[in-house]
């Protein structure tokens, strides 16, 4: 069977659709770190998602970097004195959280997102990858990717970065595989007129 031309854009515009869907890499809780900066004096700001659901509302967040330091945090959030928090008390990873935001106002909501959680790093690499922690409250929480109470459930992942205007190679190789198909495509109708 042959695709007429209309097909092959459909099923091209479905799959780059597919590719490009926040959607599709969506977790319960999702932290997105951007960097900018140079080497030995990065500054990576963290954007915490809150796809729980319910009215489960995140009011405490915090990252592991060894190397780091608070720089600054969304309005309403402070740092806190437990810059060494261990998880490790409410079922959580046995890892120790160098820093730590907490706030009692301004939680972040179900559905929405909430950035400017800011570090310095003075490593030489760009840092990625950092572990992250997420607690909740108000809500009753029965998935099976949290530790703690189900009525304050505790998350933790590894950031990612922020999509960018820079297309990943595995995107603009599929972009590139597209756009053959559609010349040639348009070659063989070409050919057949």
């Amino acid at each position: 069977m042959t695709l007429g031309r209309p097909t092959a854009l459909a099923a091209f515009a479905r799959a780059a659709a597919l590719l490009a869907s926040p959607a599709a890499r969506a977790a319960t809780v999702d932290v997105t770190q951007t960097v900018t900066g140079s080497s030995g004096a990065w500054v990576v700001d963290f954007t915490v998602v809150n796809n729980i659901g319910g009215t489960n509302d995140i009011y405490f967040f915090g990252v592991v970097d060894p190397s780091s330091t608070r720089l600054s945090a969304p309005p309403t959030w402070f740092g806190t004195n437990w810059t060494a928090q261990d998880s490790t008390q409410i079922g959580g990873p046995a890892v120790t959280f160098t820093d730590v935001w907490i706030t009692f106002n301004n939680m972040i909501t179900p559905g929405t997102s909430l950035g400017g959680f800011e570090i310095t790093d003075t490593s030489v690499a760009a840092p990625t990858g950092l572990t992250w922690f997420a607690i909740a409250q108000d809500g009753t929480y029965t998935g099976l990717d949290h530790y703690s109470a189900d009525r304050n459930p505790g998350f933790s992942g590894v950031t990612t970065a922020e999509a960018t205007d820079v297309p990943e190679p595995a995107s603009l190789a599929l972009l590139g595989t597209g756009l053959v198909a559609l010349r040639t495509l348009r070659r063989r109708n070409r050919a057949t007129a």
